[in-house]
């Protein structure tokens, strides 16, 4: 019998999103797209939680930071007390990982999977329609990462 990991990642299978959702949703309240060493920071985790809202992001932490930046918008998201920002360096670094193959599925970006870890934890189970229809509307088609080079304010519900 093949593992979950190989049944998602066989081609025959791989188009399965009922699969994949399955295989996601046991590891959700917290996923994590991966960590990346940044300048004068150190080691952060870009996490996608779920129960967030209607504003698809995720989310940087680190020992002594803490940002959230938009997943389909080049802004920072503002979420409470994560309030760090970014300079010029860093945000390349950050572009620059969203960019690669993930090491957690070679099949997609990091930023794909951080769109992916944003559906199935806050739009496939959401009992609020509202919440629901605005990513549809919103969200669902943009298959484009922005240039977080360039992150540009705030953006708020």
């Amino acid at each position: 019998m093949p593992s979950q990991y190989e049944m998602i990642h066989n081609d025959k299978n791989r188009s399965t999103i009922g699969v994949i959702d399955n295989f996601i949703s046991e590891i959700t309240t917290e996923a994590n797209v991966g960590r990346i060493g940044i300048t004068k920071i150190g080691k952060v985790a870009i996490n996608v939680y779920c129960g967030e809202g209607p504003v698809p992001h995720f989310h940087i932490e680190g020992k002594d930071f803490s940002c959230c930046v938009c997943i389909f918008d080049n802004r920072y998201f503002d979420h409470g007390i994560h309030q760090d920002i970014l300079n010029t360096k860093q945000l390349k670094e950050l572009d620059r990982f969203m960019r690669e193959t993930s090491k957690n599925d070679p099949y997609r970006t990091n930023w794909e999977l951080c769109k992916l870890f944003w559906e199935v934890n806050n739009v496939s189970n959401n009992s609020n329609i509202g919440i629901v229809l605005r990513y549809k509307l919103e969200y669902k088609n943009k298959t484009k990462q922005p240039d977080y080079t360039k992150l540009d304010g705030y953006r708020r519900n």
